[in-house]
């Protein structure tokens, strides 16, 4: 019988825990594209490598990717309401 092979293909980046109500809202992806390069996105807007927003994909390496997503993931604004705002109400 053949050894299943585990891959992983995307990484999720949040400042909110991940058992928090709106984690999935401030969440940054860095998805697996082919060819080994990786992608960042907000689930809206695809993010460049000096972290614009952009309609299109920047393919980069995996680090590059990660490290990218860290310092969008602070930055997150959803319905006026920026990653502190939502850790500041507390309560969930």
């Amino acid at each position: 019988m053949p050894e299943p092979i585990v891959t992983a293909t995307m990484y999720a980046v949040s400042c909110l825990p991940i058992d928090h109500p709106d984690n999935p809202h401030y969440r940054v992806a860095v998805r697996r594209r082919s060819g080994g390069q990786w992608v960042v996105s907000d689930g809206f807007d695809f993010y460049d490598p000096t972290g614009a927003p952009s309609a299109e994909p920047w393919p980069m390496e995996r680090g590059d990717a990660l490290e990218l997503a860290k310092r969008i993931a602070p930055k997150l604004v959803v319905n006026g309401r920026t990653v502190t705002d939502v850790l500041a109400r507390g309560g969930w």
